[in-house]
Parts: C-alpha cells; sequence; structure tokens
C-alpha cells in the first residue's frame, strides 16, 4: 500500500487512496504530484536605486519604497511636514501654558534633562528644575514654574530637591 507516485515508499493515506499524505496536499496546493513549486517567491533587493533592503512581495519594493509608490506613484518622493511657527500651531497656548506644559516645552526646547550635567554636582542630570529667578513666575498646585524654558537648569534628583527645599 504505497504511494503511487514513482520512487515514492511512502503509505498511502488510506485504502482507497491514491498518495501518501505528502504527495496528496501537493496536488491539492499546486495541482502536481511532482517536484515541488516554492509557494514563496525568492526575495531579493529592492528594486528602488540605491536600496539595499530585501523586497517586501511581488512588487519588487521594500515597505518604504512600497509605501512611497503606492501613496505617492515615485519611490523618490518624500513629503515632510513643514514645521508651523509654534505662535500658529493650534495647541500653542502662549503664557496660558500649566505647569506641566512648562516643563514639556522645557524638554521640547532643550531636550531632555538626562543628556545633560547636573549643573551643581556635575553628576547625570534627571530632571529639569526651575530657578525661581523669573519676574513673572506663575502658581499651581505643582508648585512654582515659569513659561520661559531659559529659566530651568538640568539637576539630578538629590540636588535638585536640595535646591527646591532651600527655594521655599
Amino acid at each position: 500500500m504505497n504511494c503511487t507516485i514513482p520512487d515514492c515508499d511512502r503509505a498511502k493515506r488510506s485504502k482507497s487512496a491514491l498518495y501518501c499524505e505528502m504527495h496528496y496536499y501537493r496536488v491539492r496546493r499546486t495541482g502536481n504530484a511532482g517536484v515541488p513549486q516554492s509557494i514563496k517567491r525568492q526575495r531579493g533587493t529592492c528594486q528602488a536605486q540605491g536600496c539595499d533592503r530585501l523586497d517586501a512581495g511581488p512588487h519588487g519594493w521594500c515597505a518604504m519604497h512600497h509605501y512611497r509608490v503606492t501613496q505617492h506613484g515615485d519611490p523618490t518622493t518624500v513629503l515632510r511636514a513643514t514645521p508651523t511657527p509654534q505662535d500658529q500651531h493650534p495647541q500653542w497656548k502662549g503664557d496660558r501654558v500649566s505647569y506641566r506644559g512648562a516643563h514639556e516645552r522645557v524638554r521640547a526646547t532643550r531636550g531632555p534633562a538626562s543628556v545633560h550635567s547636573c549643573v551643581d554636582c556635575s553628576g547625570p542630570a534627571r530632571h529639569w528644575s526651575y530657578d525661581h529667578a523669573d519676574p513673572a513666575e506663575r502658581h499651581s498646585d505643582e508648585g512654582s514654574y515659569s513659561t520661559n524654558p531659559e529659566h530651568y537648569s538640568p539637576r539630578c534628583v538629590s540636588c535638585h530637591k536640595v535646591f527646591d527645599l532651600a527655594a521655599a
């Protein structure tokens, strides 16, 4: 009760079947019991000039260039949003910014405090600390703050606590 394919010594799926399990599924999938044809296409490099990424499918482009082709019709088109001046941005609040918003503004303007050294001990900074020197100082439940990013200094956690306690 072997498979009816020449040179196959596997057992048939059942008494009435013609093929073994492997050849049965090969016939179902490809219509041919002979040499298996790969379902997956051989991957090559992206057809965009200068791109050495693997292509992502039958279209021949990597994911990035395929997106550009489908969106713009050209793999070289790159559209960048033009930055809007802050005062024209719909969420810009000017001086009506909250405590949290002021700290986010400092982070956006000067980067994260962790890329700076603490101004007091020269160790790695963790927080932006308000210097309490702004004549237009604001107050909230979280504490005093400034809308001007220049009134903030990078400090480590312990120096920040000591500085804030001394200022209070």
